[in-house]
């Protein structure tokens, strides 16, 4: 029996696999394959500027051309495929009308793209933006039909620049997205296995979560092989970046949808404001802190807010009540929760409907009492003694120590190499935006040195063993902060070739915050939601 086809029992969940447009092979990204063009000719007016975006870009007349489409209706789309066509088509071409090519960017969208853009966001229950649906999720190909979704058997969809380095950047993410089949697969055998009171059922499985983990990992260093830092940073990104938190780029009340009314009074929309592709729509990740139970808070909410090395403990009962007052449930990090509004809607309701059933984290709580060691002084998420009658478990044998340390070490494994994922995005967030915003590399990842090399175990941070492999490339450290320009400006600002950066794609001074295309400081949130996933560790 193959592992797609082994015996679970979804009834778990109120609705099926189905339902929630996912699949035991590859996921959240589809079964069956992307279309790569709308069949009905009546939208071959979207297709025709899909098939030429980047020469329109570089020619200066994708606007013009924008202005003159006509308004078309998204009720000629016949099947959730051509659906997700269209959604994926509308985001490249808003988002390439807004950013254009060495242009100011516009603030208002023309309605032959702004309105069903609109209306067909509304019906996918995903934000009418540029996200990681639209860009992975929905936008790929397969180079043989009859083999899986892997890096050898991709090819791209749409692009914005038409390069190598953009569609290896979104192809990785697609193989990286395409190990939630098997992740899902695993968690859902764990949730049954739990359901049975099988420790060791549930170690094997937690082990097998740990790999899919560590694969992730794997795919992600894979990045540096093709996509060049300077390529992503001075020419992608700005494509992928939306229109909140963007005044410096031109945005300051965010993009008119031209043609949009208001649903309360039927007037006119005002300006949109929507973050842009990041990470952290990724359902892949989510699913998993939900499935390990781990909690993310917002940013400087912690137990050392309110208390110093010498009153700490005797603050903690009172933090610790307060907090559970305050938050019944865990609330989760703001911005990660808003990301799911980001996501397929059917996807933002697996998640929702998953956190409501796992129960991992409270079942290795339960079954390593007296070899389990939670320091109650980090703050974390609120890690209750649940009692076994509470999730129908009952504890195994007190003097089990090889079962009780078996089924703690797979579970604390998991979060170590969840925790070592995040460490390489944090090397790659460095040194594909930080490092090029601040001049301390100019030079592609290509170069022979720049290939990161896995570390060696779960537990060890690549940022400790590969820190300089990683980001040395041609002398740029990983660390933007510790890394210092030979020269006067003028010297770094010769290695842009010509290009005439927006302000999205520029440099910073030392101190100044370098923004993600979500619009936001990425260094300090995914520092924040690294130390959390290490302080999950039991």
């Amino acid at each position: 029996m193959s592992a797609t086809n082994e015996t679970i029992d979804w009834s778990f969940l109120p609705k099926t696999l189905d339902q929630y447009e996912v699949n035991l092979e590859s996921g959240f990204i589809p079964a069956e394959e992307p279309l790569s063009r709308l069949p009905n000719p009546y939208y071959e007016p979207w297709e025709e500027l899909a098939s030429n975006i980047s020469q329109y870009l570089l020619a200066k007349v994708l606007r013009d051309k924008v202005k003159s489409m006509p308004v078309l209706t998204i009720e000629k789309l016949a099947t959730r495929r051509e659906e997700h066509r269209a959604y994926v088509v509308l985001c490249f071409l808003s988002h390439a009308y807004i950013w254009g090519l060495n242009q100011k960017a516009e603030q208002v969208l023309p309605a032959s793209l702004a309105v069903p853009w609109w209306n067909i966001s509304k019906k996918l229950r995903i934000k009418p933006v540029f996200t990681n649906a639209a860009s992975v999720v929905w936008n790929w190909n397969l180079i043989d039909k009859n083999r899986p979704i892997g890096l050898d058997n991709l090819k791209h969809g749409m692009l914005f620049t038409g390069s190598f380095d953009e569609a290896w950047f979104f192809l990785v993410t697609v193989a990286m997205d395409a190990k939630s089949g098997a992740i899902l697969r695993n968690i859902g055998k764990i949730i049954n296995d739990i359901s049975k009171g099988d420790v060791s059922a549930v170690t094997s499985g937690l082990e097998k979560l740990s790999t899919h983990i560590n694969d992730l990992r794997l795919l992600l260093a894979r990045m540096f092989e093709n996509c060049d830092p300077y390529v992503f940073y001075w020419r992608m990104r700005q494509y992928m970046a939306g229109w909140k938190n963007m005044k410096e780029a031109g945005l300051e009340h965010g993009v008119k949808y031209e043609g949009v009314m208001d649903e309360a009074d039927g007037t006119q929309s005002e300006y949109q404001e929507f973050y842009g592709g990041n990470a952290a729509q990724s359902s892949t990740i989510q699913l998993i802190d939900i499935a390990l139970g781990v909690h993310h808070y917002p940013i400087n909410v912690g137990v050392e807010n309110g208390a110093t090395d010498g009153n700490k403990a005797q603050n903690i009962d009172t933090m610790k009540a307060e907090m559970k007052a305050k938050y019944p449930k865990p609330p989760g990090n703001p911005f990660l929760m808003e990301m799911r509004d980001y996501m397929p809607g059917t996807h933002k309701d697996l998640l929702e409907d998953m956190g409501k059933v796992c129960h991992i984290r409270e079942f290795v709580l339960i079954n390593t009492d007296g070899v389990s060691r939670i320091d109650y002084e980090k703050f974390q998420a609120e890690i209750e003694r649940v009692s076994a009658d509470d999730i129908s478990l009952k504890n195994i044998s007190g003097d089990d120590l090889k079962l009780k340390n078996g089924l703690l070490k797979a579970y604390n494994k998991c979060i170590s190499n969840l925790k070592v994922f995040r460490d390489y995005h944090m090397i790659i967030v460095k040194k594909y935006i930080v490092n090029q915003a601040k001049g301390h590399s100019f030079m592609g990842s290509n170069a022979p040195d720049t290939t990161p090399t896995p570390p060696k175990s779960a537990t060890s941070s690549p940022v400790q063993d590969k820190a300089q492999t990683i980001g040395n490339a041609s002398g740029g450290a990983v660390s933007g902060a510790d890394s210092k320009v030979a020269g006067p400006k003028s010297v770094v600002a010769a290695h842009t070739n010509g290009i005439k950066p927006g302000k999205l794609a520029r440099f910073v001074e030392e101190g100044d915050v370098i923004k993600g295309t979500g619009g936001t400081d990425p260094i300090e949130f995914l520092t924040h939601i690294k130390n959390e996933t290490r302080d999950s560790r039991i």
